[in-house]
């Protein structure tokens, strides 16, 4: 699951592009935390599933570098800083199971969406700074939903990616059960309102 997870959500950015996926692409992770028997092993979910995701996403580390040195420094460099971006999921994946395990579901959908934007705004701190693949970057091709970044930034955009993949979760683990769907509906309906309301500012002509 956390293979599925890291693979996904590398499709979902460049050259892939498939931009739709990252709103599940998460879920298969989130599906198996609650399943982990301690930290370490929730820990190492995560970890595999960054380590997928940022070292088929920062390959042109190993590229660019080679290109300027003409040695494989690069891809020294390459296999020194993808460990370093995995170790974040991994914190994150051990950090939600921990507080998660005496939640509601609903307040584990917010735990997740919550938490996130948490774990992007700490990669940008501290000398070992790497923001890159924020979740809202995915986003790029796809102007309507890119217009709620003007009230909430970008870590407002990654809560909206995460909840959805949440609610897909919740919904995945409670199916056949009465209002299983409940989460997917309210991301839904917000995902919905926000394009929607995107898609007519991006026709209004902006004033001179």
């Amino acid at each position: 699951m956390a293979l599925l997870s890291g693979l996904l959500l590398w499709l979902s950015y460049s050259p892939a592009k498939l931009f739709p996926l990252v709103y599940v692409a998460l879920a298969p992770l989130m599906v198996a935390l609650p399943q982990a028997k301690r930290f370490r092993q929730a820990f190492g979910w995560g970890f595999v599933a960054g380590l997928v995701f940022m070292g088929l996403t920062c390959y042109w580390i190993g590229v660019t570098v080679q290109g300027w040195t003409g040695s494989a420094i690069g891809w020294a460099a390459w296999a020194a800083l993808i460990p370093i971006l995995a170790t974040y999921y991994g914190l994150w994946s051990g950090v939600v199971w921990r507080l998660s395990r005496n939640l509601s579901s609903g307040e584990r959908v917010m735990l997740y969406a919550a938490s996130w934007v948490v774990l992007e705004w700490v990669r940008t701190l501290g000398s070992l700074s790497m923001p890159w693949a924020q979740l809202s970057y995915s986003q790029y091709l796809f102007t309507p939903v890119l217009q709620w970044c003007d009230l909430t930034g970008a870590y407002g955009l990654s809560f909206l990616i995460v909840l959805m993949n949440a609610g897909v979760a919740h919904w995945w683990q409670h199916r056949g059960q009465e209002q299983s769907v409940r989460w997917v509906g309210v991301a839904g309906l917000l995902l919905v309102l926000i394009c929607l309301t995107g898609k007519l500012r991006t026709l209004v002509p902006t004033p001179t």
